[in-house]
């Protein structure tokens, strides 16, 4: 995580941009997480350890970032969407019944670097479905 956290770091100087600690726990809680919170989720999670965050600074941040490159928003949800770290390609699998959203690690697609002499620079995938959590919950 240190190196990651490191590389998302000097993009940001890079780009002319301060770090400050609310930049700094937002993206360490980026880093730290698997779940796709939404900006709100992440206001909640943060909150205490930093309480001088706002929630308009989680969104700005949030922004920024996305800007930089060095965390994707996934809009998955209307109204609601999600934020992580992990910018390489890769598929999302959302399921419809507890809405989390998971990487799925195994490729099963490629995405092409043109299409009908589009240049493609990246890409998402989304798999719906019910998680094997709920699943397990349904059969009991």
């Amino acid at each position: 995580m240190k190196s990651a956290l490191n590389e998302k770091l000097k993009v940001l100087k890079q780009k002319g941009h301060f770090l400050t600690s609310s930049r700094l726990i937002i993206l360490e809680y980026l880093l730290s997480t698997k779940s796709h919170p939404t900006a709100d989720e992440i206001y909640l999670k943060l909150k205490s350890k930093l309480p001088s965050l706002s929630k308009a600074t989680v969104y700005n941040t949030l922004k920024l970032f996305s800007e930089t490159g060095i965390v994707r928003e996934i809009k998955v949800e209307k109204g609601k969407n999600r934020f992580e770290a992990r910018t390489d390609p890769h598929v999302h699998f959302i399921c419809i019944k507890c809405h989390r959203v998971h990487d799925i690690e195994k490729q099963i697609a490629k995405i092409p670097k043109t299409v009908e002499e589009h240049k493609v620079m990246f890409g998402d995938i989304f798999l719906y479905g019910i998680c094997s959590s709920c699943r397990k919950e349904g059969s009991s």
